[in-house]
């Protein structure tokens, strides 16, 4: 597992990169850097595996039903959530406030 934090960590940074190179000019130097970081970037994204099926599933569903109730996701569910840390991207909003 920390070698997936790690790696998202540096395609993280490497992706930050490649969209301030491509806010500025396109000199030489930056088309180099541009190239190297998108070859490195890709290489992380390599060895990265698809998410499981039941998360694109929960996803999916979460995207569609904005309003879904937490009674609609099982704790298997939301285990599913942590486990790819997904969990920081839902929001929860208790009805009548």
């Amino acid at each position: 597992m920390l070698v997936v934090l790690e790696a998202e960590k540096q395609a993280s940074k490497r992706q930050l990169e490649l969209e301030r190179i491509a806010r500025g000019k396109a000199s030489k130097e930056a088309i180099i850097t541009f190239a190297t970081t998108y070859a490195g970037l890709a290489e992380l994204l390599q060895d990265t595996q698809d998410p499981p099926e039941a998360l694109v599933d929960l996803l999916n569903r979460l995207r569609e039903q904005p309003g879904l109730m937490l009674s609609d996701v099982t704790d298997e569910e939301i285990a599913l959530l942590r486990e790819f840390r997904m969990d920081a991207h839902i929001t929860l909003k208790r009805k009548g406030s």
